[in-house]
């Protein structure tokens, strides 16, 4: 399935770009940042829409822009849990607002509460790396903010916020991570690294090597403990782009990213893969590539982890966002249907829902 950006969103002649995703338990859908393309990158000309799960596309939040030149991030507060505890308010949204390190704070209604909730400083950076909860626990719960140069940032209720170091180093060069883009906290399953920050490494200007100037750090993927002492650990390598990372939700879930192209309107849209696609997969790490569209799989099988290759999605860059379907799977009740496609372009690889064991299946379309 997929719900579809197109430029009248912005009038006529736009490109309409969705970035940052966020699916939001109580409002049973997602929160998307939908940038205009062809406005300059200092406007505040990003703004949010949601996405239901039957295709439906709505403005949300009329009150609220960000900066057209970040991509905005978007972290929302569970229901319960570490976040709650630390004094969050379920529902409410979190929005990287950009030009620099700023973050907004929204209602579950898209009522405006704080345009700038707090500045992390971003060494000229921004906050493309990420934003998400501490749903485990082991970093107090925290909002954490990530910036594309990997500095980590642990952001209390009122707005306050803790750089661990001796990962975030202020002169700009992090013994490790570069160019950082997607993170979460792994469960309480995931092995030795359970409650670790787990950051995926886009990679700097070159990654892709045809400038001769390929980045090594592309495609990695590393552990950060909550112990400061403690260096990043790699924790799997994918070879190229790692653009955004997700835990398989404790009941399983369903699977949407958002596309974005500069050329046409085709692919602006977001992409929404059922939730049967994940059965067997609860507790894994999804590391999804830019550009390529690939899927990999990590997880602990009790003695090691394990990498593998799980399927392809259309298109060229890719946010993501678990939906958590607690109705469905606390029923013993999953989307029953045995084969479900998302809708590609000609040509493309495209994931077809399928159960073959814990593999996911890929097809290619050949229409002439």
């Amino acid at each position: 399935m997929e719900v579809r950006f197109p430029g009248e969103i912005f009038g006529t002649n736009n490109r309409a770009n969705p970035k940052g995703i966020h699916y939001h338990q109580q409002r049973k859908e997602f929160i998307v940042s939908v940038t205009n393309q062809n406005t300059n990158t200092f406007d505040r000309t990003q703004i949010l829409n949601t996405a239901k799960l039957d295709g439906t596309r709505a403005a949300f939040a009329p009150d609220y822009t960000s900066f057209r030149g970040v991509e905005s991030e978007i972290a929302i507060v569970p229901p319960s849990g570490p976040p709650i505890n630390a004094g969050f308010v379920a529902g409410e949204i979190f929005v990287g607002r950009g030009r620099d390190g700023e973050i907004s704070r929204l209602s579950a209604a898209g009522m405006v509460i704080a345009d700038v909730f707090t500045t992390v400083p971003v060494m000229n950076q921004s906050l493309w790396g990420a934003l998400c909860f501490d749903t485990h626990g082991s970093f107090g719960g925290r909002l954490i903010a990530v910036t594309t140069l990997g500095l980590i940032f642990l952001v209390n209720a009122d707005g306050t916020f803790a750089m661990p170091a001796p990962y975030n180093d202020l002169s700009g060069n992090p013994p490790v991570i570069r160019r950082a883009e997607g993170a979460g906290v792994a469960p309480a399953t995931f092995g030795p690294h359970a409650g670790h920050l787990i950051i995926g490494v886009e990679g700097e200007a070159g990654v892709g090597g045809g400038d001769g100037n390929a980045d090594p750090e592309s495609g990695k993927v590393y552990a950060v403990s909550n112990n400061p002492a403690d260096p990043p650990v790699l924790l799997a390598d994918v070879g190229f782009m790692a653009e955004s990372i997700a835990f398989v939700p404790p009941r399983g879930g369903t699977y949407a990213q958002a596309e974005l192209a500069f050329d046409r309107d085709r692919e602006n849209r977001v992409l929404i893969a059922s939730a049967s696609q994940f059965i067997g997969r609860v507790g894994r790490l999804i590391v999804a590539s830019e550009i390529t569209g690939e899927f990999t799989e990590v997880n602990w099988d009790g003695v090691q982890y394990t990498q593998s290759f799980i399927g392809r999605a259309p298109g060229p860059w890719t946010s993501e966002g678990f939906n958590q379907q607690l109705y469905w799977f606390a029923k013993g009740i999953n989307d029953s249907l045995p084969a479900v496609s998302i809708t590609a372009p000609k040509h493309r690889v495209y994931l077809v829902a399928v159960q073959a064991g814990t593999n996911l299946l890929h097809v290619r379309r050949t229409e002439p």
